[in-house]
């Protein structure tokens, strides 16, 4: 398995041994390229192209963008208030989700500049680095 090393998260692969893995698989691949999980492995640039390279020619890419940014810091700052990345049962929900429900929240400006900030930086890095097959604007609306 990528990425996962006996019950934790960690980095223990070299982005070379990733390529590896994934050349000799011998099923599909479906998977989720998270930039901060690229920023956060601190491999060198050399090795970021080459794995690049190697996506781009091996792999059907479709990239999600968000038509509504305002959208996507405000469910960040929900995500910093709640301490809650995601939420797996309406239980959870609730739980997670009441006090803001009945008090509200207040998301400051540098929080809303933060995130929009990172999204621009990840859309750039998409535009620069990968080569895109389809891209889809998913909305709450079709995601149900």
């Amino acid at each position: 398995m990528l990425g996962k090393k006996e019950k934790s998260w960690g980095y223990h692969q070299t982005l070379g041994e990733v390529v590896d893995l994934l050349g000799k698989a011998g099923h599909d691949i479906t998977s989720r390229l998270a930039y901060y999980h690229l920023k956060n492995r601190k491999d060198s640039i050399a090795e970021q192209l080459s794995f690049y390279e190697y996506l781009n020619e091996n792999f059907f890419i479709i990239s999600a963008r968000r038509k509504n940014l305002f959208e996507h810091a405000v469910s960040w700052g929900i995500s910093v208030e709640s301490k809650k990345l995601n939420v797996y049962s309406f239980e959870e929900k609730y739980e997670v989700f009441k006090d803001i429900s009945k008090h509200g929240i207040n998301i400051d400006q540098n929080t809303m500049k933060k995130y929009l900030n990172q999204y621009d930086e990840y859309t750039n890095w998409v535009d620069v680095h990968i080569l895109i097959t389809k891209t889809t604007y998913p909305t709450w609306k079709n995601l149900y």
